[in-house]
């Protein structure tokens, strides 16, 4: 018995040793050479193109730094892949897909884009914040991700308003019963003066009237006169007493703020508004080839990740996902932060584009005639 076993067990010996150099052998073949093939086979490598389309600007660092840095990160983590970045006006881009090209990856601003036909399909986005969730959606499908937006505010010159009984609000926000009373206060001043009592941002592509039927609060009072003939004049016409208020993306008003005129009055800023439509988006380009559309998707998510979504605080502008630590140091920022993201009125990106005659008659109706079209606004801006 005990020969039989010990004849086993040197017939397994054998065994083993005139086995063992091929196994090992494969072994090693798999866990250096092969593996690292079959990872390259599997993942795209080689040059992307983003194209970075701009409307309205941000109040801090340059959305192009912030892509950079992007870039920079998602490179570092994927090997042999470089994105080659381009900035772009919107006229620009425009005029370049009209002629045919496209590029791997878009960056785009709300409204940009009238037909979903070029971009391809995205997984679903996990963690955005309800009023974005629908944005970049067509027809049940995700064809883009909102990745930073921004929000509208007041501009206040104090001074035109020594000249009135009104006494300005504290707070850093206004409900519509403070900004019509604030309206009604400040029009004969500036009817006399010949000049106008609001005026409105001319970003292009940008639709600040649409914030004013979405004031904070309510009140039974009827539209002031001045709102419904608030015309776009800029941040020029602001800062050279054009007007007394302006509404304009915070990015512009933080720009005002700083700009040397803007010493000469006294200028105080007030958030108003759960409307925005300063948001912007990425989304990749259909009929690319499996692997190069995998890895492209796999950076527009990355911009929703907490690395990429902390980093817009830089900018100024608000994330899109739940972020623990942002702004902490800038109540108004906060406030509009929490506020729009989970209350807010965010226009699908695709049906905006497409609807935008529309939106701009039902908004110039509501206000000069005191119609009360919410409902209406948002059945052709909300997927």
């Amino acid at each position: 018995m005990k020969k039989a076993f010990t004849l086993l067990i040197c017939l397994g010996l054998v065994l083993l040793l005139v086995l063992a150099p091929s196994v090992i052998l494969e072994g090693l073949q798999k866990n250096t050479y092969t593996l690292r093939e079959e990872e390259q086979s599997a993942n795209y490598t080689g040059n992307l193109s983003l194209w970075h389309i701009v409307s309205f600007k941000t109040g801090g660092n340059t959305g192009i730094s912030f892509l950079r840095n992007r870039i920079r990160e998602f490179e570092k983590n994927n090997p042999y892949v470089f994105i080659d970045l381009t900035a772009l006006d919107m006229e620009e881009a425009g005029a370049l897909l009209a002629a045919g090209q496209t590029p791997d990856i878009l960056s785009f601003p709300l409204g940009f884009i009238e037909n979903s036909d070029f971009l391809a399909a995205l997984p679903a986005a996990d963690g955005l914040l309800q009023a974005y969730r629908s944005a970049g959606i067509l027809n049940g499908i995700t064809y883009a991700y909102p990745y930073m937006a921004d929000f509208y505010a007041l501009l206040c010159n104090q001074d035109m308003f020594f000249y009135t009984d009104a006494t300005l609000p504290l707070d850093t926000s206004l409900t519509k019963e403070l900004f019509y009373t604030m309206l009604d206060k400040i029009a004969p001043y500036t009817e006399e003066q010949g000049i106008a009592a609001l005026t409105l941002s001319d970003t292009t592509g940008l639709c600040p009237a649409a914030a004013c039927l979405f004031l904070r609060g309510e009140t039974n009072s009827v539209p002031p006169a001045a709102l419904a003939s608030a015309l776009p004049g800029g941040a020029d016409s602001f800062l050279e007493d054009g007007a007394a208020l302006y509404l304009c993306p915070a990015a512009e008003a933080q720009k005002v703020l700083s700009d040397n005129r803007a010493n000469m009055v006294s200028l105080r800023i007030y958030s108003l508004s759960t409307y925005t439509d300063m948001v912007q988006f990425v989304g990749v380009s259909a009929g690319l080839e499996e692997q190069k559309y995998a890895m492209c998707a796999d950076f527009a998510a990355y911009l929703l990740s907490d690395r990429a979504q902390a980093a817009v605080e830089a900018l100024k502008m608000l994330p899109v996902t739940r972020q623990q630590t942002i702004y902490e140091g800038a109540p108004l920022y906060m406030e509009e932060y929490q506020s729009i993201g989970q209350e807010g009125i965010v226009p699908n990106t695709f049906l905006f584009a497409l609807q935008r005659d529309s939106i701009a008659s039902i908004i110039q109706n509501s206000l000069q005639n005191n119609l009360d079209t919410q409902d209406a606004l948002l059945a052709l801006i909300k997927e």
